[in-house]
């Protein structure tokens, strides 16, 4: 037993030697300065580990976190990306080089999944060789769900936690062990809550099928009472973690129904993207035939095959699809892909755990073993070919996300091939033709083959030289400003997420938890943004100085308008905004709400509130000339039509004192990957150009044309198709009175806030009664004390904090708590007091005192189950054909 316990070693060690290769012939880190970082890795995951090192070090709160989305929940960000012991690994680590750790982050996590699959495939199959389960293993750690969706970093740790998943699942209905069950499913919730939701409908499948096919009838009742007991307990457990990530996901800007996302696509999946998650894993595919053809399944077989075309239903129908994925999904189309792949691999496993060893031949018949030998020699063949000469066709899904139909006609010639020769080894080996060191070596070399193949096409292709990012983090500690302030950019030159990830304050973000109010509130201000990303360039002098936008990042060649430098590398350069105010404002009135409407009447109705005055800030310019342009005004705004030729908009702007000219072309805030706008202008400044097309996905909030002083100043819009717009034109804002109006506030009151545990407190005088104003998203969750005493948090312009104070000095303290964490404790403290007891009267078997509730368990179970497979298989269907 003591030897089998350390060969188990073999799987995670062999995944590390493999990926070690993949690694040296790339050039990537260790090996190397590339990474394989890319996509939400890139946008997602590093930068928010990065924020994640400056909570462990006490820099910033995990509950409100003011380096993301004008200041934000940060548990529920950590639930969905970074819930993992892996991601301690940042206190050993420079955040120059954290793109460089991912690559040992992956290798680690696949290691570790070939690791928990080795104890699963032993726990199932004892009677499977050493060598067997461990190619079965890598299998697993190296599936095309891991090959195609490593990016998502933290999913990696759901695929370790499954197989002791599974195993607690089988020890519960076979040997009515509770705890294995209780603890593997807690982590599953822990690691990542959302994915933990296909694990739920999968749970509720195959419980349903294991009753009927592997438990005795006289003994189902007692199962799922003790399922339903154990499952209890988890969510008990948990609750701190489900309860308040589900508040915050329903918070958040996705926006679609279910049913509106379901009856707006087609039928099928793209099956070019879908099934690659299953074919990089050849023995799955050839789990099929093996079952078809296997005469005596056992019980586990019959199962785990089950389970397993049930999984495959959704690769192919997409309105199934969806409802596997909560009802849609932007990328990354097969999110339950782990599970799929491992049910295959179990069904495989079966057949070749039925094989009577005792009847093995000591050599391996020659007919197949040549058949064997062609069959791998075309396969290593296939693989150079492929890689060497189409390798660009077959990388597409690195550049896209999505996989072409060439792309996949190409892989099918390696997967073809694999899969035959699995099917070969498990078919022969079942029915005594090949002998037991024939069938573990070829086994052991296609898997490595086949790893090491889609680990070049998958991985090793996102390669990049990983140091690009270190003039980015150089710019981290650069400011010496002890007061409250945002960092912002004039463009985005990097992905948004990293402002806060350098440690500074930002209005940016970008996460699938980006809260609705706040992605449509900072679109209407005038910032840019597209589906769940806010960025903060654009918006306006005055926007930037009401939200605290005090610093802001440039191309290290871009001309800094008259802003003062603070500091610059090869790259960057961090300069001071000329017009700034306090981290607060107090205001007398809460504003108007941000609707859809002009963008600079939004501007303007800032104005009047934050310096209590009628007159406009804003003054709109009219064309002089116009070419080829039909304008209208509408009453949702503008409506701009061409006649097919080359139009444009000039304008001949005399500037009298100094003046900031603004250009805006905006429809709606719609979180649309593209919008009907989108490439409809180009705009010159005097003969030069400064946007060749906009606005764009990563540029479409107000954009700054420069700041002019006594002169006269040519605008040209060149128009690329009809638009209709709810802001559109040219603007001029007048420096000097917003320069005069800051200081009139100045002297008029003083914020002086901190940021605080949880929040902000400090000192606040004015010298009238009203609110004051603090940039930061509103919401559930917020509470504020103003002189020690409790007072209601208001709504400012329908989106922002608002704290009502008196005339003179007030101490002002305003405390964040996530909706549904204080609860969440309380829901976890009452489950470690229900799991002592549970455990306890399992063990002494008093349950058996229960047996009255065994029954209508089995019939709530059982409307459980058809309410599952009614919702997952039968209801998106029938929406699609209703709705569509």
């Amino acid at each position: 037993m003591t030897k089998k316990r350390t060969l188990w070693w073999l799987a995670p060690i062999t995944v590390l030697v493999l990926m070690s290769v993949v690694y040296l012939v790339n050039g990537l880190f260790p090996f190397g300065k590339n990474t394989i970082s890319w996509c939400d890795m890139n946008q997602q995951v590093v930068p928010l580990l990065m924020d994640f090192k400056d909570i462990l070090l006490g820099k910033s709160s995990m509950l409100f976190n003011l380096q993301n989305a004008g200041g934000m929940n940060f548990w529920g960000v950590f639930l969905f990306f970074l819930s993992s012991p892996f991601s301690f690994l940042v206190l050993l680590v420079p955040k120059a080089d954290f793109y460089l750790l991912m690559n040992v982050m992956v290798a680690l996590k696949m290691a570790c999944s070939a690791l928990t699959a080795g104890f699963l495939f032993r726990h199932f199959f004892p009677k499977m060789e050493t060598l067997a389960v461990t190619a079965f293993s890598v299998m697993y750690a190296c599936s095309g769900f891991t090959m195609m969706y490593f990016q998502n970093l933290v999913w990696l740790d759901t695929v370790c936690l499954f197989p002791l998943f599974l195993i607690g699942l089988r020890k519960l209905f076979l040997e009515k062990k509770l705890l294995s069950y209780i603890l593997s499913f807690s982590a599953l919730l822990v690691v990542h809550f959302y994915l933990s939701y296909m694990i739920v409908m999968w749970l509720v499948l195959a419980s349903g099928i294991i009753c009927f096919f592997m438990t005795p009838k006289e003994q189902r009742g007692e199962r799922i009472f003790l399922l339903g007991a154990a499952t209890a307990a988890v969510l008990l457990l948990t609750g701190v973690i489900w309860l308040p990530a589900l508040m915050q996901f329903l918070e958040s800007g996705r926006g679609e129904s279910v049913i509106e996302s379901i009856s707006s696509g087609s039928l099928l999946t793209r099956w070019n993207t879908t099934l690659p998650v299953l074919i990089c894993t050849g023995m799955a595919v050839a789990a099929i035939p093996l079952t078809i053809l296997e005469k005596k399944r056992t019980d586990l077989h019959k199962v785990s095959f089950i389970l397993f075309v049930l999984l495959l239903i959704p690769l192919f129908i997409d309105p199934i699809n969806k409802m596997w994925h909560t009802g849609s999904y932007q990328a990354f189309p097969v999110r339950y892909g782990f599970i799929l792949v491992l049910m295959g691999l179990l069904a495989a496993a079966c057949s070749i755990e039925q094989t009577d060893r005792s009847r093995l031949p000591f050599h391996t018949d020659k007919d197949i073993f040549g058949v064997s030998v062609v069959i791998s020699i075309l396969i290593g063949i296939a693989a150079l070919w492929l890689l060497s000469h189409q390798y660009e066709n077959l990388t597409i899904y690195v550049r896209t996300l999505w996989m072409s139909q060439s792309a996949l006609l190409l892989m099918m010639i390696f997967a073809v091939l694999a899969a035959a020769l699995y099917f070969l080894l498990g078919y022969f080996y079942r029915h005594h033709a090949m002998s037991k060191r024939f069938f573990c070596i070829v086994l052991c070399l296609i898997t490595l083959t086949e790893a090491f193949f889609y680990a070049e096409v998958f991985i090793a292709s996102a390669k990049h030289d990983g140091t690009t990012k270190q003039t980015v983090t150089d710019l981290k500690g650069k400011i010496d400003d002890n007061s409250l302030y945002r960092l912002k950019m004039d463009k985005k030159y990097f992905d948004v997420n990293l402002i806060g990830g350098i440690g500074y304050p930002s209005l940016s973000h970008y996460t699938s938890l980006t809260d609705g109010t706040y992605l449509k509130a900072i679109r209407e201000m005038g910032y840019s943004g597209y589906w769940m990303e806010v960025n903060s360039n654009g918006g306006t002098a005055l926007s930037d100085a009401l939200f605290g936008n005090r610093y802001s990042v440039l191309s290290a060649f871009a001309f800094t308008d008259g802003r003062e430098k603070i500091y610059s590398n090869e790259d960057y350069q961090i300069v001071k905004e000329n017009f700034t105010m306090p981290f607060g404002t107090v205001i007398s009135n809460l504003g108007e709400p941000l609707t859809d409407r002009n963008r600079f009447e939004i501007q303007n109705d800032l104005y009047h509130t934050a310096f209590g005055t009628e007159e406009d800030l804003f003054t709109q310019y009219q064309p002089d000339f116009t070419e080829n342009v039909e304008m209208s005004q509408l009453d949702t705004g503008e409506k701009i039509t061409l006649d097919n030729r080359a139009a444009y908009l000039q304008y001949q702007i005399p500037i009298k004192g100094t003046q900031t000219l603004y250009f805006d072309c905006f429809q709606e805030a719609t979180n649309a990957l593209t919008e009907p706008v989108n490439g409809g202008c180009a705009i010159a400044v005097n003969g030069k150009i400064i946007r060749s097309l906009y606005p764009t996905s990563t540029e479409n909030g107000i954009l700054n044309l420069g700041t002019f002083t006594d002169e006269t100043v040519q605008v040209k819009i060149s128009l690329f198709h009809s638009l209709n717009c709810t802001s559109f034109g040219v603007y001029g804002m007048d420096c000097e009175k917003l320069q005069n109006s800051i200081q009139s506030c100045e002297n008029c009151q003083d914020v002086n806030l901190k940021e605080s545990k949880n929040g902000l407190s400090g000192t606040v005088y004015t010298e009238q009664d009203g609110y004051l104003f603090l940039p930061i998203r509103g919401g559930n969750g917020f509470t504020a004390e103003v002189n020690g005493s409790s007072v209601n948090i208001d709504s400012a312009f329908g989106a922002f904090l608002a704290v009502p104070v008196t005339a003179g000095e007030n101490q002002v303290t305003v405390t964040y708590w996530p909706p549904g964490f204080r609860p969440g404790v309380i829901v976890s403290i009452l489950g470690l007091f229900y799991l002592i007891p549970l455990l306890y009267l399992h063990k002494k078997k008093m349950f058996l005192r229960l047996k009255f509730l065994y029954r209508p368990a089995q019939w709530v179970f059982a409307i459980l189950c058809i309410s599952v497979v009614s919702l997952l298989y039968i209801a998106p269907v029938v929406v699609w054909i209703v709705y569509s």
